[in-house]
């Protein structure tokens, strides 16, 4: 009897053996799952933050290139010459605080002549009656804000281009769906020499360059003014913030003449803030993505 007793205690110690083994198998396999799977987590955690917050390193370019210039002369674009402050008056910019408006009124830049379509229709005042279709307010609208702009071209406004029809610049455009496009009448011309009395600001493009991501970054440096006049002269106070609550600067008895010649010298004022434009790309066109005021 105790030999059969014996025989059985063996099998059984085995059996708890092997049970032994395989629980230490098991657990050792699922600390290596683990091991396995932090680590995994880890990789994939360093290439989202590498890859949206990583080193996005910037390559001087030569701000009297074509291309900075051609890219600067988007943002700085205003009818008649005088440059439109929305960029130097707002915190930030992006496209989703453009007015439809002013959607056009930036667009619109890129019209030329040879664009507009010749009807061969007058309207009630002799006047010729031109076509500008839906593709090309496509096109000049993509040109500025990229390919995911929206806009509505259900309006009628005026316009001041910057090239002539019939030796006018100034029309009247009108929304025509059955034509697929604006109907515009060139009516009269403006001049765009026209400039205020004094600017309540002073620009100067400052430097530029190209990201790993390929964005584009133009820097301008910015001065806000307070203008005070004293008979033919001014006295000009000089801000380094929009709310002018931070003088860095004056200068006396300057005349209007001479302050719009371009008198003041951002290397007398280097506390000066900025406004830092960058162009996304969309296949090998540049457009505007953003702008900020920085160092106020």
């Amino acid at each position: 009897m105790s030999d059969f007793n014996d025989i059985d205690s063996l099998e059984e110690y085995d059996e708890m053996v092997k049970r032994d083994e395989r629980r230490s198998f098991l657990k050792k396999l699922y600390n290596f799952m683990v091991i396995v799977f932090i680590v995994l987590v880890g990789i994939m955690m360093y290439l989202i933050i590498s890859l949206f917050m990583g080193n996005n390193n910037e390559t001087a370019l030569d701000v009297n290139s074509n291309e900075v210039r051609t890219l600067y002369s988007y943002v700085t674009y205003g009818s008649r010459g005088i440059r439109t402050d929305k960029f130097v008056s707002n915190s930030y910019v992006d496209i989703n605080n453009f007015t439809n408006d002013e959607k056009f009124l930036y667009a619109l830049q890129f019209a030329s002549s040879d664009d507009f379509v010749d009807t061969s229709k007058n309207n009630s005042h002799g006047r010729r009656i031109y076509l500008l279709p839906d593709s090309k307010i496509r096109e000049y609208m993509t040109t500025f804000f990229g390919p995911r702009v929206t806009y509505s071209s259900d309006l009628d406004f005026n316009y001041t281009f910057l090239f002539r029809m019939n030796k006018y610049n100034h029309a009247t455009l009108d929304y025509n769906a059955h034509n697929s496009g604006f109907e515009v009448v060139f009516n009269s011309y403006q001049a765009d020499d026209f400039k205020p009395n004094l600017e309540s600001y002073y620009t100067q493009l400052y430097n530029a360059g190209r990201l790993d991501d390929g964005k584009i970054i133009i820097r301008e440096k910015i001065v806000y003014l307070d203008a005070q006049r004293d008979g033919d002269y001014y006295n000009i106070y000089i801000y380094q913030d929009r709310a002018l609550s931070k003088m860095i600067g004056q200068l006396n008895n300057v005349s209007k003449t001479e302050f719009e010649s371009g008198s003041i010298d951002f290397n007398t004022f280097p506390n000066t803030a900025m406004v830092e434009y960058t162009f996304g790309l969309s296949g090998v066109m540049y457009y505007f993505e953003s702008s900020k005021i920085v160092g106020e």
